[in-house]
Parts: structure tokens; C-alpha cells; sequence
């Protein structure tokens, strides 16, 4: 999911930085895998909010639209939840590129977080 190395980061780095999203309303693309088995994805790029961050959870709002762009302005579908990455023995590490992102790993599951926009606004 990442093209370049990351580096490791403490938990306090992570979650300064997963705090600093949150109060930017910041939207960010969540990928949750298991590697090295790409094709075990839960999910790629889905687009997310933090809803949330304390020192056992980071969760996370999304919704999804399916839109006709011919159509009327309501949506013909949508569905919305909550993801909850939980942190007991997990790793972090960062990449801060032209996008910031955020690694959190544990055995062979990885949640990569990459910065979209900087807020819901633009």
C-alpha cells in the first residue's frame, strides 16, 4: 500500500499526529490489510474522518455515495459506519512526503492512513 519506506514513530508522535487530523476535520484514505496477502484487503482508500483518538482506539467515520452523475442530486445508495483500529501491540511509523501518512501495525495486519485533504472543506 506504500510506495516508500516509513519511519518508525513513538505511539506520543502517532498520536499527535492523528489528534492534529482530527482537529483539522482532515479527510484521510484508510487501507486495512493483511500482508503479505494483498488479497486478504478489508478495505482500500476508503475515505474517512477521525471520529476519535485515545490511548487504546482510533476510530474513524465513512460514508459512501453512489451518485448518478445524470441523475438527481440525492444519492441512489449510501452507507455510512465507524471503523475501529484497536492499539494494544501495535507499531507506527510515518511517511511525510507530498502526503502525510500513518502506518499502524500489529503481527501481519497493517492499517495505513494517508492524509487526502485537509479538511472536509477542501
Amino acid at each position: 500500500m506504500e510506495s516508500a519506506e516509513s519511519d518508525k514513530v513513538s505511539s506520543e508522535v502517532a498520536f499527535e499526529q492523528a489528534r492534529a487530523w482530527k482537529d483539522k476535520g482532515a479527510t484521510l484514505l484508510l487501507s486495512i490489510s493483511r500482508q503479505p496477502d494483498k488479497r486478504a484487503d478489508v478495505c482500500d482508500k476508503l475515505p474517512v474522518t477521525i471520529l476519535d483518538v485515545t490511548d487504546s482506539s482510533l476510530s474513524f467515520r465513512w460514508q459512501l455515495d453512489v451518485v448518478d452523475p445524470d441523475g438527481p442530486t440525492q444519492p441512489f445508495a449510501s452507507a455510512h459506519g465507524t471503523f475501529v483500529v484497536w492499539l494494544r501491540d501495535v507499531s507506527f511509523a510515518a511517511l511525510y512526503s507530498s502526503k502525510k501518512s500513518l502506518t499502524i501495525s500489529r503481527g501481519p495486519y497493517q492499517c495505513v492512513l494517508t492524509e487526502f485533504s485537509a479538511s472536509v472543506f477542501g
